[in-house]
């Protein structure tokens, strides 16, 4: 899969190609690209969901939340720097949507949200 992300880093949009293995639904299932840790918890829900979206994490900490349209362009950014957070997403269009968390410079979590 070929695509455009937005690097936070370097704070521009780059490209680059990214191999995902995914089930028969659709679901992310591993990428070597992600790295996770196993000190990190994530539950992001309702999934599907309508204008709101609560994120747990585990441990607190200073992290950022981005949610890409199936194109991969960049729809929302939040810094989230407490272990529960709701987000209005009442703006976004239903569709599915790509989320990733990063802290410290690395992803520690992706997946699939569905806005109905």
């Amino acid at each position: 899969m070929y695509g455009t992300y937005y690097n936070y880093l370097k704070q521009h949009n780059e490209r680059d190609i990214f191999i995902l293995k995914v089930n028969k639904d659709g679901l992310l299932l591993s990428n070597d690209e992600i790295s996770t840790s196993k000190t990190n918890s994530v539950i992001i829900f309702p999934n599907p969901g309508d204008d709101v979206i609560s994120i747990h994490l585990t441990p607190p900490g200073y992290y950022i939340f981005t949610l890409l349209d199936i194109s991969g362009k960049m729809v929302y950014s939040k810094e989230i720097f407490s272990a529960s957070f709701n987000m209005d997403v009442s703006f976004i269009n239903p569709g599915i949507y790509l989320y990733r968390i990063i802290n410290e410079k690395k992803i520690i979590s992706s997946g699939k949200w569905i806005k109905k």
